[in-house]
């Protein structure tokens, strides 16, 4: 009996031994291993050997020894891809770590997308774009200071832009809302969209902006001066000639009055305007009528001129 009873106080003193002896057997490597896995900012793992990228959650990360392993809070384009995790490696670069616990559901709707991963990687790479918001059938995506919402199934996909509002100087206020860009149906629909998405640019659009602006402006001075005549006849008496004042471009008032055999008389030219010049002259009073037919075909040519004064004004 009293053997018995000194075997349980025996096996306490063991016990504590065998703890001690496993909390030994932990390698400053495992420990360091464990505190980079347990920081969830951690996205990838690799090798120091093989130097070969992988996502966090990759099956192959558990073969990677304790004194080779390594994490990453950035993805490195420099390292080899991993074929078991390279697709789920680079989603995961383009989303917050806020956000990775919706990872299963970005890499599904990007496959039901028809998402290739050279699409993608182009996409967060090359462009750095930004995932969020994923939802059953949509996924938002940032590049660079515009939002864009892919929505859609694997039949059709549908582009949308966020909508915005254009200030003085061409500069925009961005809304949290959108608008449709464009609808395409599969197959392809993804890099069609992607590739729209990638090329737009809003210093373009200012420049076309600016050209319908001005466009608009110059037509609005076109037909202002339509109103105008292009040449005004002058109240002095003769009885051989008629006098007018008329305004002409780049001397052509002269040649179309040639071309049309008429003797015009410059009694005086006034030249202070860079695009033009007021010119008073006389016309045979026989001449008046290819004179004024002259000078219909001068009409144009003087509101060019006006427009060319105007576009350099603004």
């Amino acid at each position: 009996m009293q053997n018995s009873e000194s075997e349980p106080k025996s096996e306490k003193p063991q016990r504590g031994q065998e703890k001690a002896v496993q909390t030994a057997r932990v390698s400053p490597e495992k420990r360091r291993r464990d505190s980079l896995m347990s920081n969830r900012a951690m996205r990838h793992a690799y090798s120091s050997v093989e130097k070969r990228i992988h996502d966090r959650d990759c099956a192959e990360v558990s073969k990677i020894p304790d004194a080779e392993f390594e994490m990453l809070t950035e993805y490195r384009t420099d390292l080899k891809r991993c074929w078991l995790c390279g697709r789920r490696a680079i989603v995961r670069a383009s989303i917050s770590c806020d956000d990775a616990k919706h990872m299963d559901a970005y890499m599904d709707l990007l496959r039901r997308f028809g998402a290739m991963t050279g699409e993608l990687y182009a996409l967060i790479f090359v462009n750095h774009a930004q995932l969020f918001g994923v939802k059953q059938d949509s996924v938002c995506i940032r590049c660079g200071e515009d939002t864009w919402m892919l929505c859609g199934d694997q039949a059709e996909l549908s582009l949308y832009h966020n909508n915005y509002e254009v200030l003085e100087n061409y500069e925009r206020l961005l809304k949290p809302t959108f608008h449709l860009r464009q609808t395409r149906t599969q197959p392809h629909a993804f890099r069609f969209l992607i590739n729209l998405m990638l090329h737009y640019s809003w210093p373009e659009h200012v420049e076309r902006f600016k050209a319908e602006a001005l466009a608009q402006k110059q037509e609005e001075l076109r037909a202002r001066f339509r109103q105008v005549p292009n040449v005004v006849r002058q109240k002095r008496w003769s009885l051989l000639y008629c006098s007018y004042t008329a305004v002409d471009y780049a001397e052509k008032l002269c040649t179309y009055c040639a071309e049309n055999k008429v003797h015009l008389g410059i009694l005086a030219a006034e030249t202070n305007h860079p695009f033009c010049r007021i010119l008073h002259c006389r016309v045979r009073r026989w001449d008046v009528k290819r004179f004024l037919t002259a000078a219909e075909r001068l009409k144009e040519d003087s509101i060019k001129a006006a427009d060319a004064g105007y576009v350099g004004c603004i």
